[in-house]
């Protein structure tokens, strides 16, 4: 845990960057932005390629529902590791306690199928001692701290594998003195074409060497590892030299980590890659971004929303290519935190000790609906489980409304459902989870406007699709919301102009809805941005 001193001097200078920026009044203000979007605490469930419908699995689920194995010792854990070779059956290992070896080991889980490989209570600690998974599909790793596995072994490697999650885990060496760049190996190294992998909430530290993904320039492996698809999310890197991480072929999405006194660089793109990087703040960093660092062709990088602090700036960066046409395609939704609070969220809630992963705890924390209907109106927009905000436009004269709703997980409940006859209104519904993990939907229900009130017909607003600039007419009176997918509030601000100007340059391309209230009416308008 840093000092106190510490956290307040990063969380001075990440005030006095973003009192620096430059925010255009008619679209929004930086209170309006702030308290809009810290409402919510972090978000756990897994995001990012992990999660993406592929190759026969649905999402990565490791070993859900499987048999719970418990070890404390080495011999224990490379006995288990042998069951679960050519295995795919569901399985749940705990490690318990702290595992050390007198000389540098490597556990090796390969050929099979489902597992979850968890730190018991607070956490579970293995000391030069690695962990391989190799040829495996559907693995989950969680809460485990693994560090100073010494050369040749990594402190976990991925190899050839398929739907992976690793999640709120600890990785470290030791850096400084008496140190060589071979005393250790990696600490998080991905190989050979693995894919749908989502790397999250990790403290990684103190180490040389630090997360490599492709383990060769050589060409003959393109064709293997451009099958690399990878997100990293919300990790703390601090006391590191390089690859923060490096990447060859393939491609990978970093948002919301923090970079923190790196001796050398923090992510290079390589032989190719594709990198699309959006919210990140490094600090004290020598090379925050390089495209050119090493021999063969350039990658190409996708940037925006950048916090650099501590002596760091943006000419730091060696970016030679860019492409964020690449990106128009990806195939999950997230949600960006604003750059100027991951440093204090990913130091407070990333690593061991957060999550329960307690081996009598089995409960689920699905709060997703699977279905949500009214007996009139049409939705908008379609249902979609992740999307949790909704218009529901009746007829004039409808006296009431009933709302129907039923969870993913039949363990789950859910509230809020049934009748609603004080139109207009909103409807709320809450979903619990079995673990008690809340999730909120709301069903504005609108009434047509009455040709004395707000006319949502007489609104132009252009251009859709957005690059910069968005213009919403004949605006007299009313609030503006812009909500991403899955329903979280990006911008709101009360507009009494009649013609506003929303400037969108730095929000992520993707899909927004653009929400106007005026009395008792609302219009709802998808908006792209490109």
């Amino acid at each position: 845990m840093k000092q106190p001193l510490h956290i307040l001097s990063i969380l001075i200078s990440t005030l006095l960057v973003w009192s620096s920026l430059t925010v255009d009044a008619t679209a929004y203000t930086t209170e309006n932005n702030d308290a809009a979007t810290s409402n919510e605490g972090p978000n756990f469930d897994m995001v990012g390629f992990a999660t993406v419908n592929a190759e026969g699995l649905e999402t990565t689920t490791g070993g859900a529902g499987g048999t719970v194995t418990t070890v404390t010792t080495l011999q224990e854990l490379i006995d288990y590791s042998k069951t679960r070779e050519n295995e795919t059956d569901p399985g749940i290992l705990y490690i318990k306690g702290k595992i050390s070896a007198p000389t540098s080991t490597v556990i090796s889980i390969k050929h099979g199928a489902n597992i979850s490989i968890l730190g018991e209570g607070e956490y579970g600690e293995l000391e030069n001692v690695g962990l391989k998974i190799w040829k495996y599909k559907n693995v989950i790793v969680r809460n485990l701290k693994i560090h100073e596995v010494l050369y040749p072994n990594d402190a976990l490697t991925i190899d050839e594998c398929q739907h992976v999650w690793i999640d709120h885990n600890e990785l470290y060496s030791k850096i400084g003195s008496g140190i060589g760049v071979d005393t250790y190996d990696g600490l998080l190294d991905i190989k050979n074409g693995s894919r749908y992998v989502t790397v999250s909430w990790n403290n990684i530290h103190h180490h040389m060497k630090t997360s490599l993904i492709g383990h060769t320039d050589n060409s003959n492996q393109a064709a293997t590892d451009s099958q690399f698809k990878i997100t990293y999310h919300h990790n703390y890197f601090h006391d590191t030299d390089g690859r923060n991480p490096s990447i060859r072929f393939g491609t990978i999405h970093l948002f919301n980590n923090y970079f923190e006194n790196i001796t050398d660089y923090g992510i290079a793109v390589r032989q190719g890659a594709h990198a699309l990087l959006e919210n990140n703040h490094y600090h004290n960093v020598y090379t925050p971004i390089t495209t050119n660092k090493f021999n063969g062709p350039d990658g190409f990088v996708c940037e925006s929303g950048t916090i650099y602090t501590g002596g760091t700036t943006e000419a730091n960066n060696s970016i030679t290519q860019v492409d964020c046409d690449f990106w128009n395609d990806l195939p999950y939704s997230y949600n960006l935190d604003p750059t100027n609070t991951v440093a204090l969220m990913v130091q407070e809630y990333g690593g061991v000790g957060i999550i329960n992963t307690d081996s009598t705890v089995s409960l689920s924390s699905n709060a997703n609906l699977s279905t949500l209907s009214a007996s009139t109106g049409q939705l908008e927009p379609s249902f979609d489980p992740l999307s949790v905000y909704y218009v529901l436009g009746v007829s004039e004269g409808t006296e009431s409304v009933t709302i129907s709703a039923e969870t993913e997980d039949p363990d789950a409940s859910v509230t809020g459902t049934g009748e609603y006859s004080e139109l207009p209104g909103t409807a709320t519904i809450t979903v619990t989870a079995e673990d008690g993990t809340l999730k909120i939907y709301e069903v504005e229900i609108t009434l047509p406007v009455a040709t004395d009130e707000f006319a949502p017909d007489q609104i132009s607003i252009y251009p859709n699709p957005v690059t910069d600039i968005l213009y919403i007419n004949n605006m007299n009176d009313g609030i503006i919301e812009i909500f991403n997918l899955n329903g979280s509030l990006i911008r709101q601000f009360d507009q009494k102009a009649e013609t506003v100007s929303v400037d969108m340059k730095s929000m992520p391309q993707g899909i927004y809805m653009i929400k106007i209230k005026s009395g008792n009416s609302t219009e709802v308008k998808k908006i792209i941005k490109r």
